[in-house]
């Protein structure tokens, strides 16, 4: 129990981030007291906000709530999860390399490396480029670093911006 806490702790500054941002928006869409709810430890509230990003399109959002749940081993919030990412697969609109990004990069931050870079390779194959960096950074911390060079290359090749920095910054690691 006091691990589960301690993973909604993790949460609760960017709960209120978030939180702030609507309200500074005039979108008062989530209740103040269903937060608190999450803030002291109800799970189900970390549900319902999740279900108001996803009705609201911010999958961003939704994902780190539901996420957020699944950790603290929520079964409806890993279900949600799991029909969210299935039904993702199924779309073939022009933002799904994005969508796979972000849902690779909120992987990361739970600390699913193996899942966050499935998601950033499908990100890629979509044609997102920010996910070279991304791939670049995931095999630089496994200090893989020729796979780190092959994926940056290709997205600076690309166009990528951040890729070029980031080759540029090893590269003159490598001279000291």
């Amino acid at each position: 129990m006091e691990n589960s806490h301690r993973n909604l702790q993790n949460y609760t500054n960017e709960l209120e981030s978030i939180y702030d941002k609507y309200i500074s928006e005039g979108n008062f869409g989530i209740d103040e007291s269903l937060l608190s709810s999450a803030y002291l430890g109800n799970v189900d509230a970390l549900l319902e906000i999740g279900d108001f990003f996803r009705d609201n399109n911010h999958p961003y959002e939704m994902q780190k709530f539901y996420l957020s749940g699944h950790k603290i081993g929520h079964k409806d919030a890993t279900e949600r999860l799991q029909l969210y990412y299935f039904l993702l697969e199924k779309n073939s609109n022009e933002r799904k390399g994005e969508i796979f990004w972000i849902i690779g990069k909120g992987f990361d931050e739970m600390g699913y490396t193996k899942k966050s870079k499935e998601y950033l390779l499908k990100s890629m194959e979509n044609g997102f480029l920010f996910s070279y960096s991304d791939i670049g950074k995931y095999y630089f911390n496994k200090k893989k670093y020729e796979k780190m060079k092959n994926y940056l290359t290709i997205g600076k090749e690309k166009g990528c911006q951040d890729c070029s920095n980031i080759l540029k910054n090893y590269h003159k690691s490598l001279e000291k």
